[in-house]
């Protein structure tokens, strides 16, 4: 019997029972060797030498550190899993932890609106959202857009969430993804690609299933999806693994909303991912994070999205009356 395990990393011969490989420095126990074969099952492949490297400015921090040394920037565990799929160094702008934040004071918001009925439940509301706050806050109601005038319910979609189950589904991949279109583009192209990605997913869903009520940043993410398939493809020849990640990422996607076995919008999901795979293929990273016109106007297209997305949830909340009256009449 073999006295030798390869090593995940550089495929080197370490003797059995040793923990770190004495070539390359990576861990070789059985759980990182599994994982290593699970991933290139999936199309990926586990360095587990980057562990040793800064999530940001790529020098070594040793494994198990929580901050550079050399830069400060924290090496979260969602960092290191986009490096790990795309093989990109994530930025460290901060408008995904904002993302993430909004959402999750939207859900809070919709906790403490639920909670002054007499027929709340914290399991229900956990579990699977409320609908009646979520139709006040701006939950897609193609009804309300054609006699209401409620454009701005295709905006406040993209924030709202049916329960504490979808929150986090959609929260952990915003954590992935996001960080690797915000580095691309750069934090006004970012906010306004999510933004634009999310109404056109909606605004498909509109058109295809009007009198359905959906919520969810599932289209955005999606859209963000479809602008790495897109970047990725422009750059094929270097990024060939992370356009077969993305592509694979995107099947799956689609091909269990067509599959049904869990409730999808698969209108929306489709229509955010047509969306930002052109806003990728038109649009090149490298000439929008460029010092200049794009860079300038990437930046004011950022600061209308958010500016969109607060306009939103003025109007809603000032036409909660509007709303009610077109629910009870």
């Amino acid at each position: 019997m073999s006295q030798f395990n390869r090593c995940p990393s550089c495929k080197k011969w370490v003797p059995k029972g040793d923990s770190h490989c004495p070539h390359c420095g990576a861990r070789v126990t059985p759980w990182d060797v599994a994982k290593a074969t699970v991933l290139s099952l999936l199309g990926t492949t586990d360095h587990t030498r980057k562990n040793l490297l800064c999530v940001a400015c790529n020098r070594v921090v040793g494994e198990g550190a929580d901050v550079c040394p050399h830069c400060g920037a924290k090496q979260t565990s969602s960092a290191r899993l986009a490096r790990q799929l795309f093989g990109d160094i994530p930025s460290q702008r901060q408008a995904t932890p904002v993302l993430l934040g909004v959402m999750v004071m939207l859900f809070v918001l919709q906790g403490l609106m639920s909670f002054q009925r007499p027929d709340f439940n914290l399991f229900s509301f956990l579990m699977g959202g409320d609908r009646l706050t979520s139709a006040l806050l701006g939950g897609l109601l193609g009804p309300f857009i054609d006699y209401g005038n409620q454009w701005w319910r295709l905006i406040n979609s993209n924030f709202l969430h049916f329960g504490a189950i979808h929150l986090f589904f959609n929260l952990s991949a915003l954590r992935v993804l996001g960080p690797m279109v915000e580095n691309e583009y750069g934090t006004g192209w970012y906010l306004f690609a999510f933004l634009l990605t999310g109404i056109s997913g909606f605004y498909a869903s509109y058109l295809i299933s009007p009198l359905a009520f959906t919520v969810g940043a599932s289209a955005s993410l999606f859209g963000l999806i479809g602008v790495g398939i897109g970047f990725a493809y422009r750059e094929r020849e270097r990024r060939q693994q992370q356009l077969k990640t993305l592509v694979q990422w995107a099947v799956l996607g689609v091909g269990i909303g067509f599959l049904n076995i869990i409730p999808m919008n698969n209108a929306a999901h489709i229509g955010g991912l047509i969306s930002g795979l052109a806003f990728g293929l038109v649009l090149s990273p490298r000439t929008a994070s460029r010092r200049g016109f794009r860079r300038n106007l990437g930046n004011l297209l950022g600061y209308l999205s958010v500016a969109l997305s607060f306009l939103g949830f003025a109007l809603a909340i000032l036409g909660r009356d509007e709303t009610q009256r077109l629910l009870f009449g």
